[in-house]
């Protein structure tokens, strides 16, 4: 509201598909939270600091970090296994995190660069953050 008092026009340069995009990623963790089988599966990986670390990292390569950890956190205590799950997680995938996403959304739209080198040069990073946690 702050930007849209200062200058109107700005508002015609936000990109909305990305807003709509995180936005969508809150609507299905809180339909996902109610579904009886989610909650059965979610819950039950979450017995170890390890298994929380572990599902953490992936979800938050599927669903992005944000609404990854708020899907998981009802379920377990090992919060610092969760944050660096989800964080690490996060360094994946162009839906890993917004900040990705928009990373990726500059870097094809101003340049003449490869999609796949973008996504070739998170790999080895990735795999390498993953491990680093004992």
């Amino acid at each position: 509201m702050l930007a849209l008092a200062f200058d109107p026009h700005i508002m015609l340069h936000v990109d909305y598909a990305i807003v709509l995009t995180f936005g969508g990623f809150f609507v299905i963790v809180s339909v996902l939270r109610q579904m009886p089988w989610v909650v059965t599966l979610v819950s039950g990986l979450m017995a170890t600091r390890h298994s929380v670390y572990l599902t953490s990292l992936l979800s938050s390569q599927v669903i992005s970090n944000v609404p990854s950890t708020v899907l998981i956190g009802k379920f377990t205590s090992f919060s610092e296994a969760l944050f660096l799950g989800s964080n690490i997680g996060g360094l994946g995938t162009v839906v890993g995190s917004m900040c990705n996403l928009l990373v990726f959304k500059e870097y094809t739209d101003f340049g003449n660069h490869n999609q796949v080198r973008f996504f070739l040069a998170f790999l080895p990073l990735t795999f390498w953050a993953s491990l680093s946690w004992p």
